[in-house]
């Protein structure tokens, strides 16, 4: 089983998160990239954890995130939200 490359942003517990994002259709899902080089292009400097796909799953399922979008092309800000950094991806 391959490893994906997952950025994270810091809790405010001190721990790492996993980012999160929303599709145009308002259904949650998580984010993962396929190399480091990947995320770079979308995300410069972003801080990120390998993980496999069944544990970032296991992370997810409890906030009742069903789907990871991996390679996400485009990830822009979500202008209609109050939370910090949760962007909406395309």
């Amino acid at each position: 089983m391959s490893t994906l490359v997952v950025p994270v942003r810091h809790s405010p517990f001190g721990t790492l998160t996993p980012m999160t994002a929303r599709l145009r259709n308002g259904t949650r899902v998580g984010i993962a990239y396929t190399s480091i080089a990947a995320l770079e292009a979308v995300q410069p400097n972003r801080q990120w954890i390998r993980l496999s796909e069944a544990a970032l799953n296991a992370l997810l399922s409890p906030l009742g995130i069903r789907t990871v979008q991996v390679d996400p092309q485009l990830l822009v800000a979500d202008l209609c939200s109050t939370a910090p950094d949760r962007p909406i991806c395309a």
